[in-house]
């Protein structure tokens, strides 16, 4: 008799699930949230109405991280397109580390899961179907691309602007983190990067940085990395390649000794220079007496004197009384193409 009984509910299990179907529908690759997951399609082939309940699962990497349960759902003959409308009532249990995403309405983070759902009668618990999906969110990234400074660059300015592409496709409240290092002798950028940064930036909403006023000075001569990464969900999601660059300030003066202070006994030393020279400044003695000349460069004025020596003609000028040299100022060249190098006295008689 036993026999008899299981057969028959064998049968009965057979012939439901030749009744009865459920297809997931795949959720978008982003910004998916766990009440989202009853979203299915139900057919039911019997001829009357029948009250059923649902039971849904996710796991990610095997490790079972949602389970609930619904409110008993009436599905029609031919079926039914079950929304979380749908779920008016039911229970979840979570893990703890899941938990606040679904309770908060947050998407869930990165990574591949697998989502369940189980069909059963509600009169009596029988299973009537089920279907099962992997489903990844997220996607593949893009990390961010450095821009600026480019690799291997020289820069002149010693608080150089940083920048770097965002995250392909955008990502939904993604961060930034950005070091930079100095890269030791003997060291390659990728080790450097791992030591004390002169710099380092978190919770970066932009994708552009201006080296702090508070990092350490860039010295020249000395090369640097630099690295950005993308955070997602207090996760790095995408790491930049790490690239270098050197620090090569231009010098805004060229220094030369070119006279004794002791007027007119002058000693000219040859001076030229490959930028062209707008202003001159002159020196305290030092401990023997000499004066120097500064020549100042500007690289966007107009030439005005090259190789001066020894196509040199020194006047003899004295200031009046109460007055002393503050300086130089050139002037020309004129129509002859002579270019004058004016005393500048501290009442502003040349």
């Amino acid at each position: 008799m036993k026999k008899h009984i299981i057969l028959l509910l064998a049968l009965a299990g057979a012939l439901a699930a030749q009744n009865w179907s459920v297809q997931l529908l795949p959720p978008p690759p982003q910004n998916v949230f766990i009440h989202e997951l009853w979203k299915c399609r139900i057919t039911n082939n019997e001829k009357e109405p029948v009250e059923v309940t649902l039971t849904g699962w996710a796991t990610e990497s095997g490790k079972e991280i949602a389970r609930g349960t619904s409110n008993p759902i009436t599905i029609p003959p031919g079926g039914k397109m079950v929304t979380s409308a749908d779920i008016t009532g039911g229970k979840w249990d979570y893990d703890s580390k899941y938990e606040p995403y679904a309770l908060e309405g947050r998407p869930l983070p990165r990574g591949e899961y697998k989502y369940c759902i189980r069909v059963d009668r509600a009169s009596d618990g029988q299973m009537l179907a089920q279907d099962c999906e992997d489903f990844e969110v997220g996607g593949k990234i893009t990390p961010p691309k450095l821009i600026s400074p480019r690799k291997f660059d020289e820069i002149k300015e010693g608080r150089p602007n940083f920048s770097w592409t965002p995250l392909i496709p955008p990502q939904k409240d993604a961060t930034y983190e950005i070091k930079i290092v100095e890269v030791k002798e003997g060291m390659s950028a990728e080790e450097a990067i791992d030591e004390r940064p002169l710099v380092e930036e978190k919770d970066l909403s932009t994708t552009t940085l201006m080296y702090p006023a508070y990092g350490d000075t860039l010295e020249p001569g000395n090369e640097y990395a630099w690295q950005v990464k993308a955070v997602v969900d207090d996760e790095i999601v995408g790491e930049s390649e790490v690239w270098t660059f050197a620090y090569s300030p231009t010098r805004d003066y060229e220094e030369q000794q070119i006279f004794k202070a002791n007027w007119p006994h002058i000693a000219v030393q040859e001076y030229s220079s490959s930028k062209p020279i707008t202003r001159f400044e002159v020196s305290e003695p030092d401990d023997s007496g000499y004066v120097y000349l500064r020549a100042y460069s500007n690289a966007s004025s107009g030439g005005i004197l090259k190789n001066w020596y020894p196509h040199t003609a020194f006047q003899e000028f004295r200031f009046p009384e109460g007055e002393y040299l503050v300086g130089f100022e050139v002037q020309g060249p004129d129509d002859e193409g002579n270019v004058y190098l004016l005393a500048v006295g501290s009442n502003g008689t040349k």
